[in-house]
């Protein structure tokens, strides 16, 4: 029995950094925008999607105007809450102030559903739109994952495998 215990304490900790690693890859490109096969790809990071991006572009006579290529998309936003509420409950599991098997499970429900939306990053981006014509400046066509929300949905989803397994196992 004592094995079993100590063994949970070690997939939790395993929990916990892939956990955290699948968060810091907000940082990595989220979005590959390629256009044609000859054009050259352009990447949006995690944060980019996300949170919004605005561009300050300069014309023709110094004429500075803004781009703004995404818009705050909450959906986009929600698997990274769901990680990091995920993250709080295995350190608070660790502590020893929540020993409830029901808590483990909502962790591991945290992490899984929190890799499972990050697959849907390009579906849930708001792009934004030109100023006059209102019509989107990116086509979600020639959208697709980047290598960020690749591996980080990867890794929340070990999250929840192992919040699993550290379930069964306590």
């Amino acid at each position: 029995m004592a094995k079993t215990k100590e063994t949970g304490k070690y997939i939790g900790f395993l929990a916990l950094l892939l956990a955290v690693a699948a968060i810091v890859m907000i940082f990595l490109p989220a979005i590959v925008y390629k256009t044609s096969e000859n054009a050259d790809a352009v990447t949006y990071t995690g944060i980019q999607v996300t949170f919004g991006f605005k561009e300050t572009q300069v014309s023709v006579g110094n004429l500075k105007y803004e781009t703004e290529w995404f818009k705050f998309s909450f959906m986009n936003f929600l698997p990274y809450i769901l990680l990091i509420v995920g993250v709080a409950l295995t350190l608070l599991k660790m502590l020893g102030i929540f020993k409830s098997k029901l808590f483990t499970l909502i962790t591991a429900a945290c992490f899984i559903a929190g890799g499972i939306l990050l697959f849907f990053c390009v579906d849930f981006s708001i792009v934004g739109t030109e100023q006059i014509t209102e019509l989107p400046l990116l086509n979600k066509d020639y959208m697709s994952l980047g290598v960020g929300v690749i591996i980080g949905a990867i890794l929340a989803i070990l999250a929840g495998i192992c919040k699993v397994g550290d379930l069964l196992l306590s």
